[in-house]
């Protein structure tokens, strides 16, 4: 029996020897994090995990979840934003040089974890378990995103200064680019206010995302386009267009400065087989301006199928205002935002 007491006190006293060790090898952030890394110089997180990957992404996304956003999502709709203008061409805003900064700072606060000026270290300790810390320097990174907020501004002041030298869906297209922009500018303003607390509350100079939505819509509201919609599917078509002029603040009605001329057709084909029959449709729509000058053209075609000849037609027509809602609306923004 003693030699067995003796066994296990020696056992338990190597495993404190080890545990000890381990602690005493361990480094300062994971024995002391704040001694390490201050707080009031830097924003961290500590997670544990089986491997180095597994930890280094569990501590990535505790650092994210400090800002109380999507980081990551804020990433994306500023990389689809550059996109969306670049897309337009080497001309207007896309060829500014408020724009190429945008662009620039963009990318550099654009990062896997969607943070930038991330630093990274790594522990083993003695039970195979991996510590991992992800930090951001405060000073550094809030000095990024001030970057990024004082190229936004530039880049919404030369929107908003090319609204009020425009008019109808020009004016609006100029404001609803500068809105997005300051949906981008009011996310890099409450990160920074999580690096550096006392720049909260801080007033931006373009009034923030509400503010240009509003005038946005004020704009919209003097845009009006007569709708001109003919053939078999046209009641319908009708209606999916001017949804989508609607939705964007527009009016319709005759006697507008728009015109939107459009065809929807619906024909039978001649196609067959496995007890399916098939309804063709056709839809084309030509946006021109009060003097007929044609300024934006769009069409689409498919077939839907079915057992019965009645339901593929209503497939068909569903299909139309389908392409409408979507292929359209989205054409027609990129046309507007090329205008810019």
């Amino acid at each position: 029996m003693k030699k067995q007491a003796y066994g296990l006190l020696a056992v338990s006293a190597l495993l404190f020897s080890c545990a000890t060790q381990g602690a005493v090898n361990a480094p300062l952030w994971v024995r002391d994090r704040e001694a390490a890394y201050p707080n009031g110089e830097w924003l961290c997180a500590v997670e544990t995990a089986a491997n180095k990957s597994a930890a280094e992404a569990a501590a990535l996304a505790a650092l994210a979840q400090s800002f109380r956003m999507d980081v990551a999502a804020v990433v994306r709709a500023g990389e689809t934003y550059v996109s969306r203008i670049q897309q337009t061409g080497g001309t207007g805003i896309a060829a500014s040089a408020e724009f190429r900064s945008v662009a620039r700072e963009v990318s550099a606060v654009s990062s896997v974890s969607g943070l930038s000026g991330v630093e990274r270290e790594y522990w083993a300790a003695p039970n195979g378990e991996v510590w991992a810390l992800a930090r951001m320097n405060r000073a550094e990174a809030a000095a990024r995103y001030s970057a990024a907020i004082a190229e936004h501004e530039k880049l919404i002041a030369l929107l908003r200064e090319t609204a009020a030298a425009r008019s109808g869906i020009d004016a609006w297209a100029a404001l609803a680019s500068a809105a997005d922009a300051a949906a981008l500018a009011d996310n890099w303003y409450a990160m920074r206010s999580v690096l550096r607390p006392e720049t909260a509350g801080t007033v931006p100079a373009y009034g923030g995302e509400a503010s240009l939505r509003a005038t946005m819509r004020e704009a919209a509201r003097g845009v009006a386009i007569d709708l001109r919609v003919g053939g078999t599917g046209g009641v319908r078509a009708a209606t999916a267009f001017a949804e989508v002029f609607t939705s964007r603040g527009f009016r319709t009605g005759a006697g507008s400065p728009y015109v939107l001329q459009a065809l929807s057709a619906l024909e039978d084909t001649d196609q067959s087989g496995g007890g399916f029959v098939y309804a063709r449709w056709n839809v084309s729509a030509v946006l021109a301006d009060s003097a007929g000058a044609e300024l934006f053209a769009w069409s689409d075609t498919g077939r839907e199928g079915h057992t019965s000849r009645p339901e593929a037609r209503e497939r068909a027509l569903r299909k139309t205002e389908a392409v409408i809602s979507a292929g359209f609306a989205e054409a027609f923004d990129a046309w507007a935002a090329s205008r810019l």
